[in-house]
């Protein structure tokens, strides 16, 4: 049974090439470090199973398109260059031979959850109109007082 952890293809490549796994998971763009990264992305898509998105947080936050783009440059990068080419080819075969959630082989990855949905509290309002406002609460003596207003002036709009 293959893999299916990113993190686990991740530590097989790291092993295979001697590129340290942060790494392949960080920002250098130096083709040695960029050449495992894209044949980990190219794996982690042949295996479909985990989205473009999923597979490019797991490589140091990278975005969808990037992985879209080692999908395509991979097979262009094998047919140009035997040892790339063996390279993808073992870590194919490391990869479907490997047990899932290998443990010690470098540093684990795991998504973060997402944050728990909080009920929304819906606080008690104050009733803007009141009959007797409290003598100590000026908003609402003031509301109170424009309410008044608003009624008398509608009572002369509608007598004139």
């Amino acid at each position: 049974m293959p893999t299916t952890r990113i993190a686990d293809l991740i530590a097989i490549a790291s092993r295979l090439s001697g590129v340290s796994v942060a790494q392949i998971k960080g920002r250098q763009r130096f083709r040695s470090v960029t050449r495992v990264r894209q044949a980990v992305a190219y794996v982690a898509v042949q295996q479909a199973k985990h989205s473009t998105p999923q597979i490019g947080k797991a490589l140091g936050g990278r975005d969808h398109s990037t992985i879209i783009h080692c999908n395509k440059v991979v097979p262009i990068f094998t047919a140009r260059d035997p040892d790339y080419a063996a390279f993808v080819a073992r870590l194919q075969r490391e990869a479907d031979m490997a047990e899932p959630f290998l443990d010690g082989w470098g540093e684990q990855f795991e998504f973060a959850l997402p944050n728990p949905v909080r009920p929304k509290v819906v606080k008690q309002r104050r009733p803007m109109f009141t009959e007797k406002p409290e003598a100590g609460d000026k908003m609402l003596v003031h509301n109170a007082m424009i309410a008044k207003g608003s009624a008398a002036l509608l009572a002369a709009l509608q007598a004139a």
